[in-house]
This record gives C-alpha cells, structure tokens and sequence, in this order.
C-alpha cells in the first residue's frame, strides 16, 4: 500500500523488516523489485529480482520474476550488450518454464525479438519473431516486429508483401501504413507511397503534432520525388507550423521552393536546416541527420 501511494520511504522499511522476519519470502524480494524500478533504479531492482526468482518455488511464478527482469533494460536503447544479453536469459527461461502457456510464450518470443531488434541483430530479430509467428500465426505484434526488421535490412520487397498480408487481415495502423510508404518509395511506387502516409495521416490526432509532422514531412518528399513539388511545399508547409525546429521539413521546404523560382526563401531555409542539424549533432558531428541537410542545402544552392 505505501508502495501504491509513492510513500517509498516507508515501504522501504517495511520491507527491509519482513524480510529480516523471514528471508526466503519471494514476495518481499519481488516488491522490492518493484520498489526500485519505480524509483528508476534499475541495477537494485535486477538485483532483487534475482534474489525473489532464487526464492521462487512455482514454475509460473519464477516465468513472471524473469519477464519483469527482462524488460527492465529490454525498452531501453541504451542498453548494454551484457544488459541484452541477461535479458534474452531472462526471456529464455520465461520461455522453458512455462511451456503450456501459449500467450505467454508468444509474448516473451516477441520481446526475445525486441531485445535483438534494438542490439541491431535483425537476422537473430527474424529468426525471432518466426518463432512466435511458428507458435501464433496471426501474432499482430510479431508480425510488426518482422516488417520493421525486414525494413532494417533493406528487404523491400519482402516489406512489401508482408504490409499487403498484413493489411489484408488486420485494420491499418499508422506504423504499418508509413513502413509501407518508405518501401514503396525506395520501389520508385511514388503515388503508392502517398496513399499510403495520407491514409496514416488521417488516423493521426490532431494533438499528436510529431506524428503528423513526421507523416508530412514523408509524404511532402514523396511528392517531391513524383515531380510535384507544389504538393510537396504544402506539406512542408503544414509540418512547420506545427514543428518550426525541423531540419527535414526546412530542407524539403527550401527543395520544393526552388524549384518553384522563390531561391531567396529557399536559400534561407537551406541555411535553417544546416544550423539544426548541426544543433542537434553529436559534438564530434558528422551524422546522418547533418550529412543530409548539408547536402540537401547543396543541392538548393546549386539550383538557386
């Protein structure tokens, strides 16, 4: 209860005595787990998780104690490869000691593919998420899992027939609608893509400014790619007035305007797209996201 309250102090205390009272309890370590997770810290909450699975006598039980910690570093992007590697343990074990529990399996087969996803292991990711899609067919999530990971590896055309599957037996969602955009656009399918982000554009909320902004900033190089550059600008346009601090829209922006004869304002938004990305580069530079805008201005010097 004091727990549940945020009352972390006194919790904290009334688990240190139950445990003095009877070491072997699971269930103390377990709360202290969780104790410590909400507190973000997240090396004592593994720690207690792993004295609460030593203590844990039902198969059941101990399957959920490693589950819990394995996501506590799985979602993580900064995860370290020894980090993703107890967890993969974690998510191994779930897996054997529950081994009649369908949903449950599936789930951990999922996260397994997760947690190999985010270490940048896609092939280990497919062979994963085959597994889960072994166990359940229609897995919603395993099959997502797989077409982001097929995207990974520039297997377009793989992308492709696994959206058109996926799309034919389940309701569109804007993750599967914008994969499905950038594997058509990197198939030269110009027009396919924007269906496809103006379909995912109108799932969006209005109160969701990033997605939108990120969906028009898509469409808006569609567009420029299939030599319409008027439609292009109006994206662009609509994605900085929710957003003014975007390298990629400025870019696009600045593209689109000089192709329609206005080089003063192009060339002020080549100059904006290169001083955000350098804004937001790392301090030895030279990412993707600078890399891009200063080629992007190049290119709308040139033709100014």
């Amino acid at each position: 209860m004091y727990l549940q309250a945020g009352r972390f102090a006194e919790a904290r205390a009334d688990l240190a005595a139950a445990i003095l009272l009877k070491p072997t309890l699971y269930q103390a370590h377990a709360t202290l787990g969780q104790l410590h997770q909400r507190q973000r810290q997240l090396d004592e909450a593994s720690l207690a998780f792993g004295q609460a699975i030593e203590r844990a006598s039902d198969p059941a039980t101990r399957a959920a104690l490693h589950r819990t910690r394995a996501l506590l570093y799985a979602d993580r992007r900064d995860a370290s490869p020894q980090r993703r590697a107890a967890a993969l343990h974690d998510l191994e074990e779930a897996i054997r000691l529950e081994p009649g529990n369908a949903s449950h399996r599936v789930r951990d087969m999922v996260e397994r593919a997760r947690v190999f996803f985010g270490g940048a292991q896609f092939e280990e990711a497919l062979r994963a998420c085959g597994d889960a899609l072994e166990l359940v067919p229609e897995h919603p999530g395993a099959h997502q899992l797989r077409i982001s990971t097929l995207v990974a590896l520039k297997r377009f055309d793989d992308v492709l027939s696994s959206c058109d599957a996926y799309l034919a037996r389940e309701k569109p969602t804007i993750e599967i609608l914008e994969i499905r955009g950038l594997a058509r656009v990197a198939r030269q399918n110009h027009s396919g893509a924007v269906a496809d982000y103006t379909r995912a554009l109108d799932l969006t909320s209005d109160l969701d400014r990033g997605t939108r902004s990120r969906l028009l900033n898509r469409r808006g190089w569609a567009y420029h790619f299939a030599d319409a550059p008027r439609l292009a600008l109006d994206d662009f346009e609509a994605s900085l007035k929710l957003d003014q601090n975007q390298s990629d829209a400025h870019a696009g922006r600045g593209l689109a305007r000089v192709r329609l004869g206005d080089s003063g304002k192009a060339v002020d938004d080549a100059e904006a797209a290169v001083r955000l990305a350098r804004r937001s580069s790392t301090p030895d530079g030279g990412s993707d996201d600078q890399i891009q805008a200063d080629f992007n201005a190049a290119r709308i010097y040139a033709q100014a």
